[in-house]
């Protein structure tokens, strides 16, 4: 009977889709109860804040009897509305980096046929949360600038736009693998950015066409478990409507939603991570050069990849992702021609 070393092999993007949730199926308690922990507690929190904010406004007008109107600060709403932002961003920043970097190790160990506990993975990864924060916050400053740039100025004028997909591009090559270069290998700061980066440029259409199914089949059951949640709530039609409102209903199936479908993403990513450096790198035969218990990327030394901006390649696929946005754009408008033309009959 072969290893779980010896099974190692690339796989086809289809065949790495079935393999995320079969390893998703086969932790599902240990994936949900981590994630729960986490979600339920700041969803909670953010609910109730929400709640009691929702009964009060920042700004309060009033008129007295002879009409004249007054505006006055309110302290609570502004505070309330600071707390949620507040909330929002360590629950972003929890579920980033600590959930997903615990994910990431048990899919890992997982693959090389050995099982770890959340506490045991977050061991494990405790000495990487530090650095890879660090590497998604500058990811993500350098991507929010690029996309508020074109963005704003693409309102202006269309043009700008178009550099759009650029930093599209830029943004899901170095994240794709960030999280499981700073967590499974023991890379520097700078030579985790880079290997990332060089990763995800390796097999960049094979990555994103995985991740879109991945958000394919997450938003399909997204929706399946709202309508649902809007039928068990008592009101089909007031149901669906009610969701998206702040009431209990909405925020404890918004908080189920979010905690089964948040561990597909990072267990994919780790599993096309090690297809993509058994392609690239041979990663399959060197893990079974080492002994079992030891074999695991961290136990290799990480080669180093040559990283290039604004190749050929690079280009070429900026090109196709802007033949796509263009796309996306005509169709856009088409519709909402259509739209309007039928609602002026």
């Amino acid at each position: 009977m072969e290893s779980p070393l010896e099974r190692l092999r690339p796989q086809r993007v289809i065949e790495v889709l079935d393999h995320t949730f079969r390893v998703y199926r086969a932790n599902f308690l240990t994936f949900v109860a981590l994630v729960a922990v986490i979600s339920v507690p700041l969803n909670l929190i953010s609910y109730l804040v929400q709640s009691a904010e929702s009964r009060s406004e920042v700004f309060i007008t009033t008129t007295d009897t002879f009409g004249n109107t007054t505006t006055e600060f309110n302290d609570s709403a502004f505070t309330g509305s600071i707390v949620v932002l507040l909330v929002s961003v360590v629950a972003g920043f929890l579920q980033i980096v600590v959930v997903n970097a615990v994910i990431t190790q048990i899919a890992s160990e997982n693959l090389l046929g050995r099982q770890r506990s959340v506490i045991e993975a977050l061991g494990d990864v405790a000495g990487r949360l530090l650095p890879l924060g660090l590497a998604l916050v500058l990811l993500g400053i350098v991507a929010g600038i690029g996309f508020f740039f074109f963005g704003v100025i693409g309102l202006l004028c269309l043009l700008p736009l178009l550099g759009l997909p650029m930093v599209l591009y830029f943004s899901l090559v170095a994240y794709f693998f960030l999280v499981p270069v700073m967590v499974l290998e023991r890379v520097s700061f700078g030579q985790g950015m880079s290997r990332a980066m060089a990763l995800g440029k390796a097999r960049f259409w094979q990555t994103f066409g995985f991740a879109v199914g991945v958000a394919l089949i997450t938003t399909v059951a997204n929706f399946a478990l709202t309508v649902v949640g809007a039928l068990l709530s008592g009101a089909a039609g007031a149901g669906l409507e009610d969701l998206t409102q702040t009431n209990p209903v909405s925020t404890a199936l918004n908080t189920l939603v979010s905690v089964l479908i948040a561990p597909v993403l990072p267990i994919g990513l780790t599993l096309m991570y090690y297809d993509t450096r058994m392609r690239v790198e041979g990663l399959d035969l060197s893990l079974q050069l080492l002994p079992e218990a030891m074999a695991r990327p961290a136990a290799l030394p990480s080669p180093k990849l040559p990283l290039s901006f604004a190749t050929s390649k690079d280009m070429l696929n900026i090109l196709c992702l802007t033949l796509g946005f263009i796309g996306l754009l005509i169709a856009y408008f088409a519709f909402i021609f259509l739209l309007i033309g039928i609602l002026a009959l």
